[in-house]
């Protein structure tokens, strides 16, 4: 997964929740990039969405 799709991913998962938060977010995140993209670099990606 390229840095632009888990941004995306990002943003459609902060629109399907009523009140969005860092755990929430990598909550349902993790599961969908796991193997194919960088948790950390993630985490940071959510950190800086937020």
């Amino acid at each position: 997964l390229s840095e632009e799709e888990v941004s995306r991913l990002i943003e459609e998962i902060k629109k399907s929740q009523d009140n969005p938060n860092m755990g929430s977010i990598m909550k349902e995140l993790t599961p969908r990039i796991k193997g194919r993209f960088d948790g950390k670099l993630a985490s940071q990606m959510v950190k800086n969405s937020i």
